[in-house]
């Protein structure tokens, strides 16, 4: 029965994993709160499943499982307290973010009674203090390590090169509802990941001042670079050029628009477009600028 709760809650935390990687891809907030209410379910579970272990009573005087607050609390008196001196219980107490795995499952309720989320960015803030809690609480408690998990926390901490920090900044004009900024933000940065990664591959732009016609020219050149692109299909590639092709002509055509119905209706599918391409070009720039790195280094 316990092990049934643990892999529930585990399922629960992938699945939530997945809508906050849909949420940054897409801005879509339906996934924002989806991704609020399977953390918040994939917490409570997991909890049960300790204090279960560890033969503390979670039901109620009603006989009902206790709520995730009431088993975080009786976690905190029967575990983080009452074995204190444990060297694991130490170390994850320095990274258990109790303030913010009520603050969570507050925007949780918010979430599911009310159906709108307020202040996205303080909430993103809380989940990834959570993720990073969850992180120390399966490797201490139950000794796992969820590889999903794992990839996640390492983007979170991991140093982000200019290019990268740009997109952050497209996404968070999106994040703001403003998609045409947004979008053309990241259009701009397709443009710098193509014209640095050209010019680590095939030395120089041919035309400083390029076209239309030359951007798709260079992209579809560097998605034929088999020793860089590896991790997608031929399929997946074909695709994803044939859909830059279109988003090409489309954006410059929103450069030189005024606001138009017509437009709005499909920027989100423009941005899910450029989203898949900027995810090759990011893995392509920054496997260049990681040997770029080790060079340096090796002179050194």
């Amino acid at each position: 029965m316990t092990q049934y709760i643990f892999n529930s809650g585990i399922d629960s935390l992938k699945q939530a994993l997945d809508h906050l990687n849909q949420y940054e891809m897409t801005n879509d907030h339906k996934h924002l709160r989806f991704a609020l209410i399977h953390l918040d379910g994939s917490i409570e579970l997991l909890l049960l499943k300790s204090l279960i272990d560890k033969g503390i009573n979670v039901m109620d005087k009603f006989g009902k499982t206790k709520g995730i607050l009431n088993c975080l609390d009786e976690f905190k008196k029967g575990i983080i307290e009452d074995q204190a001196e444990e060297e694991a219980v130490k170390e994850l107490k320095q990274f258990i973010y109790f303030n913010e795995i009520v603050l969570l499952h507050r925007y949780r309720n918010e979430a599911q009674h009310i159906g709108s989320i307020t202040k996205e960015d303080q909430l993103i803030e809380i989940i990834n203090k959570v993720l990073e809690s969850l992180m120390a609480y399966l490797d201490v408690i139950f000794n796992r390590s969820i590889v999903e998990l794992d990839s996640y926390i390492r983007k979170l901490g991991r140093v982000m090169y200019p290019l990268e920090l740009y997109f952050e900044e497209a996404n968070k004009l999106m994040r703001e509802n403003r998609i045409k900024e947004g979008i053309l933000k990241k259009f701009n940065v397709i443009d710098n990941l193509i014209t640095n990664i050209y010019e680590n591959l095939i030395m120089e732009i041919k035309n400083p001042s390029y076209s239309r016609e030359d951007i798709i020219e260079y992209f579809d050149e560097i998605i034929k670079n088999e020793e860089l692109i590896k991790r997608y299909s031929k399929e997946e590639l074909d695709k994803i050029s044939n859909e830059f092709h279109s988003i090409v002509y489309d954006v410059f055509f929103i450069m030189n628009s005024n606001d138009d119905p017509y437009i709005e209706i499909n920027l989100t599918e423009i941005n899910i477009s450029l989203n898949s391409v900027i995810d090759i070009l990011l893995n392509v720039y920054r496997s260049l600028k990681m040997k770029e790195e080790m060079s340096d280094n090796s002179i050194t």
